[in-house]
């Protein structure tokens, strides 16, 4: 008799590289949006630095990341996970996360009211709220009805699916949301290490460490400019500039919206 069963063989669990990027490909968008709040006040605020300077300067690194995967994961309405699987995502080889950390993590980021939990203990869900910490409801920017916040960057997905957030600590982690941040408008930005705790709440050498993070991953790239300075000796200083490589860099990002758009677009045709 021939074995029946003989086309069945037993699948392995999804690696956390493997759960990533399946639910970020069932979210059917190839980034997440972030409002800049989160990183910076608008202009006309009295101080500049916002929720992410208060995360890294206490040392919340479990709960960033979480955040900005429950962003990316956004459109799955009801996603939930046991405990371990979220922690699983949110690890990296040299900051492991497990299910006891992941629920202080949890904890910072409903304390700053970034987050809604729900489900069970052995069944997380995670929702969410405005990124500027008031416990509002999540809007997502741009779309109908939402007027909150000075706009808005994206974080493309290969952030998870090729990689790179496996190889960011905290500090490179907060200087690729800031670069993202600095080059939404302008391909490249200018801004000294001595101004980042005015205006972003981030110390110098969080940030020099950041930035030293980013550019061994090749990602990050800078440019030397010579400008005028009366009270130097020679009359000369030099100031960095800096921008990021592909996929990150600002025109690949807008390619990345376009891009999307148009699949939106043919996608609501063909349903008509």
């Amino acid at each position: 008799m021939e074995d029946p069963f003989g086309h069945v063989t037993n699948e392995a669990p999804h690696t956390p590289a493997e759960l990533r990027a399946e639910l970020l490909d069932s979210a059917r968008r190839a980034y997440a949006p972030l409002r800049k709040v989160f990183v910076q006040q608008p202009n006309e605020s009295p101080t500049r630095p916002s929720i992410l300077g208060a995360m890294v300067n206490a040392r919340q690194e479990h709960a960033l990341r979480l955040l900005l995967l429950t962003i990316a994961t956004e459109p799955l309405d009801g996603l939930t996970l046991p405990p371990n699987r979220w922690a699983a995502m949110v690890s990296t080889p040299t900051k492991p996360c497990n299910p006891s950390q992941l629920g202080t993590a949890v904890s910072q980021l409903a304390e700053r009211k970034l987050i809604q939990r729900s489900g069970t203990t052995r069944q997380v869900g995670l929702t969410p709220l405005r990124e500027d910490g008031t416990g509002a409801a999540y809007i997502r920017p741009g779309s109908d009805g939402d007027d909150v916040g000075k706009g808005f960057f994206i974080i493309p997905h290969q952030l998870w699916t090729e990689g790179l957030i496996d190889q960011l600590r905290l500090p490179g982690l907060a200087m690729f949301l800031i670069t993202l941040h600095d080059t939404h408008q302008s391909a490249s930005f200018q801004v000294t290490l001595e101004q980042t705790p005015k205006w972003y709440g981030v110390s110098e050498r969080t940030a020099d460490r950041g930035y030293q993070e980013l550019q061994r991953t090749g990602l990050l790239l800078t440019h030397p400019q010579t400008v005028r300075d009366r009270n130097a000796p020679n009359g000369l200083r030099t100031v960095t500039w800096r921008a990021l490589a592909d996929p990150y860099s600002k025109q690949s990002r807008e390619d990345l919206q376009a891009q999307t758009r148009a699949n939106a677009l043919k996608a609501r045709k063909s349903q008509k």
